[in-house]
């Protein structure tokens, strides 16, 4: 796997975020497993799967040495604060409005970024 400088961080970034999506949060598990040993992977947890924000912490705690853990599908002003509650060290929105983007200068976020998709 390649990993693009992000200049001014003096990190590599990761090029591939896999986007996990499943019936129920403890689906996660498995895969992630199969990912994290990986190098410069990025895992978003997809808040469409029910328990999202249950699982995430734990997971961020058992592979955050090798893998980034993320929140998508942030749709609102109060989800982006309860997933970096929640351990998710970048969250991805589908839109940004200024509730959703305020989080993102908040100190446990600033190694992060906020990635937005454009609307399909």
């Amino acid at each position: 796997m390649n990993a693009d400088h992000t200049p001014g961080e003096g990190r590599r970034v990761s090029k591939v975020v896999a986007v996990l999506r499943a019936p129920s949060a403890d689906r996660y598990r498995p895969v992630v497993d199969a990912l994290a040993p990986e190098a410069s992977v990025e895992i978003e947890l997809t808040l469409t799967t029910p328990g999202t924000l249950d699982v995430a912490s734990r997971l961020r705690a058992d592979v955050d040495d090798i893998a980034r853990i993320g929140v998508g599908t942030v749709t609102d002003g109060v989800l982006p604060r309860a997933a970096l509650d929640a351990g998710a060290r970048f969250f991805v929105t589908p839109g940004i409005v200024r509730t959703s983007a305020e989080p993102a200068n908040e100190p446990a976020c600033r190694s992060s970024w906020v990635r937005s998709r454009p609307p399909r």
